[in-house]
């Protein structure tokens, strides 16, 4: 079995450029990034420290707090690419190198330097990248857009907040961790009674003993426009046509969280209990369908039945909420989430 991935700016494109993929030989094949690595004389550490810039640059969580991209335009940076911000001298050749690398395999980003050798006669940075994209016919790239720009350490706040990578102090995953959360997190034990079994209609549905799985339960829910992934514990997350680039809700890339962004709770007099399934010692059962899951809680007086869909034609996703038994009115009460 073969497959191919294609990125590009239409879905005409994209479909083109995998069609062309498939149906090359192995004579054709390509090796960018070995190709390139060579042409600049790369190190394989070189190599590998671009690759590791890759996960900030794409995945940027939609929780980061980045500035305004209008408070970027005095230092005639558009903010509508990635930020590299490199403030160590000694990386100069080497970040340019790699900055050269991550562009030829496609992914364009602004490659800042902050220095504070102004308009001196001798420009010790300036003339280290000038002589480094020279080298490679590149030179026009300084002061371009998706090119290498020189600033003074003075915008060193403004470039470093809006930046997806800092050499020398980034680690893969630093937006995620460095942004504010909204919700607490618990984890799920490693043990746990779960009890499933499938329907005659195809349907799945499983059962907890007091206890959550020890990994997250969940089945994507899509109308093909208005999607969401329905986690037993409410984890899942939401979005509209593109998953990755229009999010309406965070999603917690942890198997084994409990808690989301998402909190839908009954209270009594007793204290409150999750709609969702939860690690309070409530049995519960969780079925997954076709476009559709549904949790049953049984935890407390008022018995609980969420359910979740996305209507075909509609960008919405619907949440029911029926509750079993008497409220404070005294009689049975359902409910509708959109």
């Amino acid at each position: 079995m073969r497959f191919s991935l294609c990125l590009a700016y239409t879905p005409e494109g994209a479909y083109s450029g995998a069609q062309h993929m498939l149906a090359m030989g192995p004579a054709e094949y390509g090796a960018m990034v070995s190709a390139c690595a060579s042409v600049t004389h790369m190190s394989s550490r070189e190599v590998d420290d671009a690759m590791g810039m890759l996960q900030s640059l794409w995945f940027i969580s939609p929780k980061s707090q980045l500035p305004p991209k209008s408070s970027l335009w005095r230092c005639s940076i558009s903010g509508d690419l990635p930020i590299i911000c490199c403030k160590d001298d000694g990386d100069v050749v080497s970040v340019t190198k790699q900055f050269c690398l991550l562009r030829s395999c496609g992914v364009y980003a602004d490659l800042v330097f902050l220095t504070d050798e102004g308009g001196e006669y001798r420009r010790p940075v300036y003339s280290k990248v000038r002589d480094t994209l020279a080298s490679h016919g590149l030179e026009a790239l300084i002061g371009t857009h998706a090119g290498v720009r020189l600033l003074p350490t003075e915008d060193a706040e403004l470039i470093e907040s809006a930046a997806s990578f800092i050499v020398g102090e980034d680690t893969p995953g630093r937006r995620f961790e460095n942004a504010p959360r909204c919700f607490t997190q618990r984890i799920r034990s490693s043990s746990s009674s779960v009890r499933h079994e499938y329907a005659d209609d195809g349907s799945f549905s499983f059962y907890v003993n007091r206890s959550l799985p020890p990994r997250v339960w969940s089945s994507i829910l899509t109308n093909g426009s208005f999607g969401y992934i329905a986690a037993d514990s409410g984890t899942g997350n939401m979005w509209l046509k593109n998953a990755h680039e229009l999010r309406l809700t965070p999603w917690v890339n942890d198997p084994m969280a409990i808690d989301g962004a998402e909190v839908l709770e009954y209270c009594d007099a007793d204290g409150r209990h999750s709609l969702f399934a939860d690690d309070d010692g409530a049995p519960c059962r969780v079925p997954f369908g076709f476009g559709f899951a549904v949790g049953f809680g049984f935890g407390f007086a008022v018995g609980s039945t969420p359910s979740v869909l996305c209507r075909l034609g509609k960008k919405l996703r619907q949440l029911c909420i029926a509750l079993h038994g008497i409220c404070s009115a005294g009689y049975g009460c359902k409910g509708f989430y959109n």
